[in-house]
């Protein structure tokens, strides 16, 4: 499986996240993965998935689609057991939720699904 690994910078105790548009060969893994998850939409991440407002407790993770999708995460310290869920009823193209109960100094995985469950991309962060 591949990952997009989000990068963040220290400054001043708080994290600035750099927000970048979707590069090919992110764009060329995003497809990858939702093939392989059997995923059949038309739906892209354009930019994204940015990690902000990281702190050791908590973090937002955000991202863009190009067409109104769901927002749903689900995270936690083993990839391979996401059990930390979050999500936003409805869809939207802009996407924003709240990584909460985390601990500090952890790395934390990612997995951003569509709204039947299926995996449309992943990354990892790590808390403060």
């Amino acid at each position: 499986m591949k990952s997009l690994i989000i990068s963040a910078i220290l400054v001043l105790g708080s994290t600035v996240a750099m927000a970048q548009m979707a590069s090919p060969d992110q764009r060329q893994a995003e497809h990858e993965q939702e093939r392989a998850s059997g995923i059949h939409d038309q739906v892209d991440v354009i930019a994204g998935p940015t990690v902000q407002q990281v702190t050791n407790r908590s973090a937002v993770l955000t991202w863009q689609t190009n067409k109104v999708a769901a927002t749903r995460v689900n995270y936690g310290l083993d990839p391979n057991n996401l059990y930390q869920h979050a999500y936003l009823p409805g869809g939207s193209t802009e996407h924003q939720v709240a990584l909460r109960n985390l601990r500090p100094h952890t790395t934390y995985y990612f997995l951003v699904e569509n709204t039947y469950g299926q995996n449309r991309l992943t990354g990892t962060f790590t808390t403060q």
